[in-house]
């Protein structure tokens, strides 16, 4: 019951208070066990840190690269029809 009680409580700043106190959801544990639960807390948070932050630079990686092969695409378009790269694409109004 402990562990679902756990479970349900959001991190707050009064955590480790709470845990040297082995109060709220410490309650029971040893130092060391509350000390091991705020520890795979903290690393769960800096792993999700860790991850968002690799999809994000990701995600702006890939946009530089298909900007570059518009870039690219648009001179090739132009040596081969000249004037047909300068249209504005997508058309007005299509935009999303």
């Amino acid at each position: 019951m402990n562990r679902e009680k756990r479970a349900r409580h959001e991190p707050t700043p009064w955590l480790p208070l709470a845990a040297t106190g082995r109060t709220g959801p410490f309650t029971g544990e040893s130092l060391l066990e509350a000390m091991v639960n705020l520890q795979a807390l903290n690393a769960s948070a800096a792993l999700t840190a860790l991850l968002l932050s690799a999809v994000v630079t990701e995600q702006n990686s890939i946009r530089r690269k298909v900007e570059q092969a518009c870039r690219e695409l648009a001179e090739v378009v132009d040596r081969l029809a000249p004037g047909e790269s300068r249209r504005r694409w997508p058309a007005d109004g299509e935009e999303s």
